[in-house]
């Protein structure tokens, strides 16, 4: 509804002259909509492109990311050859403290050197660090008494008989092999890590 502008009366929309009075009116004035946009086109990511990550996605991890911290799990190395698989034993030098591993792992290298064991045992017996080499120390001295005694007792049961050869020939290997893990461990507690011992290494005296 409009209204006259000459008598005030109220007029339709429609009616360009007023019932009432005759006066001539204007024409209604019409509201100017403004069209509608069309939504605008996304061009879907090329080939090699990473699309963005929606809303609660995490982004993939990129090339080049920086190792794991300190209480961070280190990931598995890849496979390799038999030698390097025999070697490869369990890591766990993330959940030692950094400033620990600097400071001691000069002592913890000498767990590797007979009884040398007992040094960061009690130079050091508040190191974590120090601690888990002297154990794995330890254990290489305890592998080397078993050695001696079970040559002893082979050397005396069969020193007269032609099976002397195998027993010598089966005690140096084992004495090799001593000397590997020997070397194996001094390295890696020299480098601050902490890697077990093949086979043994698992074995928990010291704690």
């Amino acid at each position: 509804m409009k209204t006259c502008s000459n008598c005030h009366a109220s007029i339709e929309d429609n009616l360009n002259f007023c019932p009432a009075c005759g006066a001539a009116q204007a024409p209604a004035q019409r509201q100017y909509q403004q069209p509608q946009q069309p939504p605008q086109y996304q061009q879907p990511p090329q080939y090699g492109q990473t699309p963005p990550p929606q809303y609660g996605q995490q982004t993939p991890p990129q090339y080049g990311q920086t190792p794991p911290q300190y209480g961070q799990q280190t990931p598995p190395p890849p496979q390799g050859d038999a030698f390097t698989q025999f070697t490869n034993t369990k890591d766990t030098t993330f959940e030692y403290d950094p400033a620990d591993i600097e400071q001691n792992k000069l002592l913890a290298a000498l767990s590797y050197i007979g009884i040398l064991f007992l040094v960061p045992l009690f130079a050091a017996s508040g190191s974590k660090f120090a601690r888990f080499h002297a154990n794995q120390g330890l254990l290489l001295c305890i592998g080397w008494v078993a050695l001696a005694i079970v040559s002893f007792i082979v050397n005396l049961i069969f020193g007269l008989i032609s099976l002397t050869f195998i027993a010598t020939l089966v005690n140096w290997l084992l004495r090799i092999a001593l000397i590997g893990a020997a070397i194996f461990g001094f390295v890696n507690a020299y480098q601050g890590k902490a890697k077990e011992l093949p086979l043994i290494g698992s074995l928990k005296l010291i704690k």
